[in-house]
């Protein structure tokens, strides 16, 4: 009886209907899916308003609760367990751009020191790590990085050193560049493909286009242009800029070019 009775007061204080425990403001056809139906052409929904102090002294707050923050501006709801700002174009980025921003205060990261990783179809795409001091920039760059200890790898490429887990202190820039690398240290790697095999070779500079491309546990070498060293696999040597020129004849050329002469 007192719930009829609130019915009909809702009926004749507001001049609205209660259909089927659908209670309608402004309309005599409440929606049957919504408990509370409003309707106004002319004024909105007012919720509670409160400074960010008074929001979360609220004690026990129940899940779905929602209000008005006057501090930050913007709409808070609790989750159950804590409370969640609801982003807008002033509090969030948006899919089309922001206006107004603050370079000194706005800004895409955390607060914290958990990384940054961005992805494509899903896929690894980037991280940025303060805690390893890894950099990948690139769709599947750095992918198989767990990024759980001090690595300082730096990877800018499509798949540039897609399959480092341990490997350290390594460079890769180019598509493909250092792919394989899985445990080497101190390697750099420029060009597309370049020491794109390598697995667990260690100290080897690479600069060209595929140069030391099938190097897989070779070491110490060097290598300048595109397809240098390209089908060295273990050895250890330095190479004169072109393909395959292996600058240890240098020193007998150089010998035998004398000798010819005096």
């Amino acid at each position: 009886m007192p719930n009829r009775f609130s019915q009909i007061m809702v009926v004749l204080l507001t001049g609205s209907a209660v259909h089927a425990q659908s209670v309608g403001i402004g309309t005599t056809t409440p929606l049957s899916s919504a408990q509370l139906d409003i309707t106004s052409t002319t004024k909105g929904v007012l919720v509670p308003r409160m400074t960010t102090v008074e929001r979360i002294s609220i004690s026990t707050p129940a899940k779905g609760l929602l209000v008005f923050d006057n501090t930050s501006s913007s709409f808070w709801v609790y989750d159950g367990t804590v409370w969640t700002e609801i982003l807008s174009g002033k509090t969030g980025w948006t899919l089309n751009g922001n206006t107004g921003t603050n370079p000194l205060t706005n800004f895409i990261g955390t607060t914290d020191n958990s990384p940054i990783r961005f992805r494509i179809q899903n896929q690894p795409a980037g991280i940025l790590d303060s805690a390893s001091n890894e950099t990948y920039f690139g769709y599947g760059s750095g992918k198989a990085s767990a990024g759980t200890v001090f690595l300082g790898n730096t990877g800018i490429g499509f798949k540039a050193m897609n399959s480092n887990i341990s490997g350290a202190g390594n460079t890769a820039v180019g598509t493909n560049a250092l792919f394989s690398c899985t445990n080497a240290i101190f390697s750099t790697a420029i060009g597309n493909s370049t020491l794109y095999s390598n697995t667990t070779g260690a100290q080897n500079t690479a600069i060209g286009a595929y140069a030391m491309q099938l190097n897989t546990t070779g070491g110490f070498n060097t290598a300048l242009g595109a397809v240098s060293l390209n089908e060295n696999i273990s050895g250890k040597i330095i190479l004169l800029p072109g393909p395959m020129q292996c600058s240890i004849m240098l020193p007998v050329i150089i010998i035998l070019l004398w000798e010819l002469m005096f």
